[in-house]
């Protein structure tokens, strides 16, 4: 889980776990992060949960601290999903500049305004598109589709599920979507590509090609 660290701090958010007899420790990496030791129902997490914290994993919390947000930018997380990134963005930037969110699936698009309603968090803005946003963020991040290769270990049913055909639609849609975000970050602002993917394909070589 991510501390919202704009109100908490990790230790005060460990003292709630350990009050309510869950075990938990720091994350090894993440400054803002915990590990759940057990498994634990839903419900009881989300009792205590309030806006104490949010369920994020520590690989996916190191991406958003080295997306290179700070306060006072102009960020758009393009490919918003459920908005996980998109609330340690805004935690990161301690609630002060302007950030918004894209997800062009309209499923996850209305999940995002349902949980960003509860949580009363209304200077989040959805876009539902990016038309007029030309050359406007300084900061773009794109966590795009992929092969979630990374997540294997924990999922090793998706490599069985994966086919040739898919994968190649894959590395097209992540120069499509990398082309047209990269024309709403400003010159000189700051394009943060993200994959759960480790093949080179999918990360390196889309950057080159990109570049070129």
């Amino acid at each position: 889980i991510r501390v919202n660290s704009m109100n908490y701090n990790r230790e005060q958010v460990l003292k709630l776990l350990h009050n309510a007899n869950i075990e938990a420790l720091p994350t090894s990496v993440s400054p803002v992060g915990i590990t759940i030791q057990k498994k634990i129902p839903q419900h009881k997490l989300k009792k205590i949960k309030l806006d104490y914290f949010e369920v994020q994993d520590e690989g996916s919390q190191i991406m958003s601290l080295l997306s290179g947000v700070e306060p006072h930018m102009k960020v758009l997380d393009y490919c918003a999903g459920k908005g996980t990134k998109t609330l340690a963005l805004y935690s990161l930037m301690y609630g002060k500049g302007e950030i918004f969110a894209f997800e062009k699936d309209d499923r996850r698009s209305l999940h995002l305004k349902k949980r960003f309603k509860e949580l009363k968090l209304d200077k989040i803005k959805i876009l539902e598109k990016t038309e007029g946003y030309k050359n406007y963020f300084d900061l773009v991040l794109i966590d795009v589709p992929c092969s979630g290769s990374g997540t294997w270990r924990r999922r090793p049913e998706e490599l069985l599920r994966l086919k040739k055909v898919d994968y190649d639609n894959l590395l097209k849609v992540q120069i499509e979507i990398l082309n047209k975000a990269s024309l709403l970050c400003k010159v000189n602002g700051i394009l943060t590509y993200i994959t759960c993917s480790i093949f080179e394909e999918e990360n390196e070589m889309q950057i080159l090609n990109f570049l070129k």
